[in-house]
């Protein structure tokens, strides 16, 4: 081998030196881009699951929320009582107090600032809370969707809302 390098002229020796070169430099460049992307993937990767964790958090807390609404709902005595009442004597007893079914379930859809709109439906009366009436057809239609659910919260899937 060193008899070929010594035959070589001195021009065909400087450019095989720089093809040396050239080919060591581009395989280091290649392995520092490599490590470089691989960090860069790697750190893209760990805040992603940060903020994915940060969301799921914030969701469930939310639905932590709203779950301890509904055992609000639930525990309430005086409330169980009154919609008791209107299940069997209807919407015309001179037991069943509205206005003080309707104070406790306002106290309760208003702890959770997250209900835009809130709906308790029973067989006399339907009580509606927030951005649509009774009347409205955006209630019509999310009473189609909500129904056969058996209580389930619904998601209304073209405006991403439970």
């Amino acid at each position: 081998m060193s008899n070929w390098l010594h035959n070589l002229r001195l021009k065909k020796k400087f450019f095989l030196l720089l093809m040396a070169a050239t080919l060591s430099l581009s395989f280091a460049e290649i392995i520092n881009r490599q490590n470089a992307y691989n960090e860069y993937n790697r750190q893209a990767y760990e805040k992603n699951a940060q903020m994915v964790n940060l969301y799921m958090n914030y969701l469930d807390t939310v639905f932590q929320r709203m779950e301890q609404v509904t055992y609000g709902f639930i525990a309430d005595q005086f409330l169980q009582d009154e919609l008791i009442e209107l299940r069997e004597w209807g919407i015309n007893s001179s037991y069943f107090d509205s206005e003080d079914v309707l104070a406790m379930i306002r106290t309760y859809v208003n702890k959770e600032p997250y209900f835009s709109t809130f709906l308790l439906r029973t067989e006399y009366k339907d009580f509606v809370f927030g951005k649509v009436t009774a009347d409205d057809e955006k209630l019509k239609k999310y009473m189609k969707t909500a129904e056969g659910k058996n209580g389930k919260l619904q998601m209304i899937s073209e405006e991403g809302q439970l």
